[in-house]
């Protein structure tokens, strides 16, 4: 166990010096100053989980979308994600396909044919992964400060009501690392 903390350390002092490197990165423009419309892909399959899809919609902007792609073979699976795009019709979109060839990335790509051409950007969330607040207006500052970046990761929590005590352990030596 002490070799993982020590592991850790090293990261956490290298994260820092390495730091100096990245200043130039920070978001200079207030979030939520672009609105550039995103479309929030959320995948699940028989493991919905609602406090990831209430943490997407906490981050959506007035003119952004939360479309739920649900490869979910359990009629209660499908009946909770339909329960609660009902609940926000207005700001949630449930894509199903028949075809489940090509596992998430085909869930994800049978996404990105459907929906509307007007999204710039995309977030993929996974069923498992609670973003913050602000993660969509960050991600769209990066990206429009430096359009030479490709993608911006963020760091994502597990939800709190789900996990092992190895899993809440885990989580917590993530997120230091990030």
């Amino acid at each position: 166990a002490w070799a993982i903390d020590v592991y850790q350390v090293i990261c956490l002092i290298l994260r820092c010096l390495l730091r100096s490197d990245i200043e130039g990165e920070r978001i200079t423009s207030v979030p939520g100053e672009y609105r550039i419309p995103v479309a929030v892909i959320l995948c699940t399959r028989d493991d919905w989980m609602p406090a990831t899809a209430l943490s997407c919609l906490r981050s959506l902007r007035d003119f952004d979308h939360l479309f739920l792609c649900d490869d979910s073979y359990e009629e209660p699976f499908r009946d909770l994600v339909d329960a609660f795009a009902g609940a926000h019709a207005h700001r949630v979109t449930v894509l199903r396909r028949n075809n489940k060839t090509g596992y998430k990335a085909g869930n994800i790509n049978s996404c990105l044919h459907r929906i509307d051409t007007k999204f710039k950007y995309f977030l993929i969330a996974d069923y498992d992964s609670c973003i913050h607040p602000d993660t969509i207006s960050r991600g769209v500052s990066l990206l429009e400060e430096n359009r030479s970046r490709p993608y911006v990761q963020f760091s994502q929590r597990e939800p709190a009501v789900v996990g092992s005590s190895f899993a809440r352990d885990l989580d917590l030596s993530i997120q230091v690392l990030w």
